[in-house]
């Protein structure tokens, strides 16, 4: 019983730190977009 509460929680704890990651990914993406969307701007001018 122990030992299935204990994989609970680490199966949890890795889908937690996978959600952290896709949120990192994300911010990158964004980050990346908009410095595209920048230069972009910065070109027509």
């Amino acid at each position: 019983m122990e030992g299935f509460l204990f994989r609970r929680g680490f199966v949890f704890e890795s889908d937690e730190r996978n959600d952290r990651l896709l949120a990192i990914k994300s911010l990158c993406r964004l980050c990346h977009y908009r410095s595209l969307l920048l230069r972009l701007l910065s070109e027509n001018h």
